[in-house]
């Protein structure tokens, strides 16, 4: 329970930690579009492969730096108020917090990450885009 521990001690690094998993899902991502990008360019139709592979290392990121993130936290305080050691209430209060520090995060990162070089004046038929709308 060191998860509800560092919430009920130290809301601001929760927030931060939050906020972190969100930038290594950014930067992860970013790399993975970059990487599916090129690999479009040299065999067409390997973006999807290579996205899903480069992905999976923000992922990796996460966990190893103790990142905050709302999808795992869903599963987290599921297991602790079924196992009982966990109220709703508080489980409730964690889950939101992560999911909005979450979101801030997303968005501040995402529009850092928009600023940058390989994201300026894509084609309309750019891998980045198709793979944003099968996403959705």
């Amino acid at each position: 329970m060191n998860k509800v521990a560092l919430f009920n001690n130290s809301y601001a690094r929760y927030a931060a930690r939050a906020m972190l998993a969100t930038l290594f899902l950014t930067l992860g991502t970013a790399a993975a579009f970059g990487t599916a990008l090129e690999a479009e360019k040299i065999a067409p139709g390997s973006g999807k492969f290579t996205f899903a592979f480069m992905f999976s290392w923000s992922l990796v990121m996460i966990i190893f730096m103790g990142a905050e993130l709302g999808t795992s936290n869903m599963l987290f305080v599921t297991v602790g108020v079924y196992r009982k050691k966990l109220k709703v209430s508080k489980a409730a209060k964690i889950l939101g917090t992560t999911l909005l520090f979450n979101l801030i995060g997303g968005i501040l990162f995402a529009y850092m990450i928009s600023l940058t070089g390989p994201f300026q004046n894509l084609p309309a038929d750019n891998y980045l885009f198709s793979g944003i709308a099968g996403k959705l």
